[in-house]
């Protein structure tokens, strides 16, 4: 599955891509959960990145430095859930997305789930 494809599929109707169009053909090979600032640590490449933004809640900007970490790790796409701990994503981070060709994904607060990628 590509990063594309997720805006194909009507699993997830209100995914919006933010920034980071140029990598859309990027492949998905899993799907990862950020739970700590150093998760880039253990990035293998292909992973679908997805979180709430808690670890940026603090300091919303520090993602943009986050983004370029785990871009060197060639993740193929980051989602952050919107309106628990951050009402939009910043503009420096939507522009470091376009400048890395890194798909940042917007996921709606009413997405609870995901389906599993195949």
């Amino acid at each position: 599955m590509k990063v594309a494809d997720l805006f194909k599929k009507n699993n997830f109707p209100d995914f919006r891509l933010l920034g980071g169009a140029e990598g859309v053909s990027n492949k998905i090979t899993s799907v990862s959960v950020i739970d700590s600032p150093d998760v880039f640590r253990w990035m293998r490449g292909g992973e679908f990145l997805i979180g709430s933004g808690y670890i940026f809640k603090e300091a919303p900007d520090s993602m943009a430095e986050f983004m370029r970490l785990v871009a060197e790790r060639e993740i193929a796409a980051l989602g952050i859930k919107i309106d628990r701990y951050h009402s939009k994503i910043p503009e420096s981070c939507i522009k470091e997305a376009d400048k890395l060709g890194l798909p940042l994904i917007e996921i709606p607060s009413n997405m609870i789930s995901m389906s599993v990628i195949k």
